[in-house]
């Protein structure tokens, strides 16, 4: 009997280690996935510069949502951003990669979305290129130097065509940052030059690829 019962209390015991061990497990991974969402929050604030609390508030719904629902951002494998609206947000495709770092691609989209970034084709198309700069200036209301699209841009790629725009920008006091997401189009944003290497460095401290132009 005294057996059986010593049997029985060690069973229950290594349950409730089980169990004590899955809640410490979940903390820690809800505690882990805060944190991350947290820095990324912190990198879009420093990518916006000036106070835009509904900007923030939307890109931690749209964190939010993933996480809640995995379908209000893919459709299988393919990552839309917004499947409820696949017209407007075409289909980016590698979604195993974008699912490993979904956290970047929608401060991305998210802001891509709302001008404070602006993504380029490697293509050069000069009245697409200022059309985006003036975007991102607008948003910020910030006064710069304008494209000239009648410059001599001859044998550049989208790339090297903002950053022979970008050494007239910077001594303005401003500077365009490249955001690499690993394909040939061109993340861009406008910010302060002094406040890029801010940026930057929280890109690194997050394994991502952030540079001036």
């Amino acid at each position: 009997m005294q057996l059986l019962i010593a049997e029985t209390v060690g069973i229950n015991i290594k349950l409730m280690l089980k169990k004590i061990l899955a809640l410490s497990m979940f903390s820690f991974l809800f505690a882990n996935g805060q944190k991350k969402t947290e820095n990324y929050i912190d990198l879009g604030k420093l990518i916006i510069e000036v106070n835009d609390e509904n900007q923030i508030k939307s890109l931690e719904k749209k964190i939010d949502q993933y996480f809640k629902d995995r379908n209000t951002v893919f459709m299988g494998q393919e990552y839309y951003y917004d499947t409820s609206d696949k017209k407007k947000y075409v289909v980016r495709g590698g979604g195993k990669f974008i699912e490993s770092t979904i956290h970047w691609f929608l401060v991305i989209d998210n802001f891509n979305s709302n001008d404070y970034l602006f993504e380029l084709d490697w293509k050069p198309d000069l009245e697409t290129i200022r059309w985006g700069i003036e975007k991102l200036a607008s948003k910020k209301g910030y006064e710069i130097p304008e494209f000239n699209v009648d410059a001599d841009y001859s044998g550049l790629d989208t790339g090297g065509i903002l950053k022979k725009y970008n050494e007239i920008l910077i001594k303005k006091g401003y500077t365009l940052i490249y955001l690499d997401i690993d394909s040939d189009s061109y993340v861009t944003a406008l910010i302060q030059s002094k406040n890029s290497s801010k940026v930057i460095d929280k890109g690194n401290e997050l394994n991502h690829k952030i540079r001036k132009y």
